[in-house]
């Protein structure tokens, strides 16, 4: 696990900083759907408050050996040797005009599962490409929030996940119980391609002077995807989430509202 304290200064008081989860880009693959992914980025450019966190599977990196290869997935234009090589650069381009509002990139299964073959880590290329911190498979980010006058410090707990859960309810419980124990204020995954949130989840805990109990409100968010999962292709070829038989993916990305004058946070099923 890392642990990174990441700082945003001079807020206005009344401010919001919002944090985008970007995940399951998918570059490489042939149904990404570009435009979202452009006005996304479009929407962290233009708000000089606003950062981002990559949550995993950046590109379609999984290789020959993974059973759920499909060359008729990949985009022609990667019908290459240096495929992987391609897709990285592909990736910090795309990134690269947001790339100083990037706060982390964590590791998912597809960065995973080329590792194992592989010593190059398609994520820590990208963030090193893009001087971002590179937040391994699990983190817990400490985001101070600073104005003049004040200094907040939730801490997010942030992971790309892992669950064969198939209702919303499944994987927000996956989350809910993985996070547990580190006690963060939010807490966010990925991989299921579909956006979700949860701003219910309230604790009754005892003061720590003892004197009485307060409410303690957790907030969970699941983020998106870049992915179709079923893309025409004019070929008859198919992608491995369309032969599984996946639900159609959930297309961007969810996002954190900061509001940094009330200590209020937000998470949203939605970031554009």
């Amino acid at each position: 696990m890392e642990v990174f304290e990441y700082i945003v200064r001079r807020i206005p008081k009344s401010g919001i900083v919002t944090l985008g989860l970007f995940a399951c880009s998918h570059f490489g693959y042939r149904g990404v759907a570009f435009d979202k992914l452009e006005r996304e980025i479009d929407f962290i450019e233009n708000d000089p408050w606003a950062r981002w966190l990559h949550l995993g599977d950046s590109g379609e990196y999984i290789t020959t050996n993974d059973k759920r290869f499909e060359i008729g997935a990949l985009d022609p234009e990667y019908h290459r040797d240096d495929y992987v090589d391609h897709q990285v650069d592909v990736a910090a381009d795309s990134f690269q005009r947001i790339g100083k509002q990037g706060v982390g990139f964590i590791m998912g299964n597809h960065e995973d599962s080329y590792l194992k073959f592989s010593k190059s880590n398609p994520a820590k290329r990208i963030a090193k490409s893009l001087d971002m911190q590179f937040l391994g498979y699990t983190a817990l980010i400490r985001l101070r929030l600073q104005t003049r006058s004040d200094d907040w410090c939730p801490v997010i707990f942030c992971m790309h996940g892992k669950t064969g859960a198939q209702t919303l309810q499944g994987q927000m419980n996956y989350l809910k119980r993985i996070s547990a124990p580190f006690n963060s204020d939010v807490s966010v995954m990925a991989h299921v391609h579909r956006n979700a949130c949860d701003n219910n989840d309230v604790h009754l805990l005892m003061n720590k002077d003892c004197s009485g109990v307060q409410a303690v409100r957790r907030h969970y968010a699941i983020t998106g995807t870049f992915a179709r999962t079923y893309a025409v292709q004019g070929d008859g070829s198919a992608g491995y989430g369309e032969k599984a038989h996946y639900p159609p993916s959930a297309l961007g990305c969810s996002s954190v509202e900061f509001h940094v004058g009330d200590r209020v946070i937000r998470a949203k099923d939605y970031l554009s």
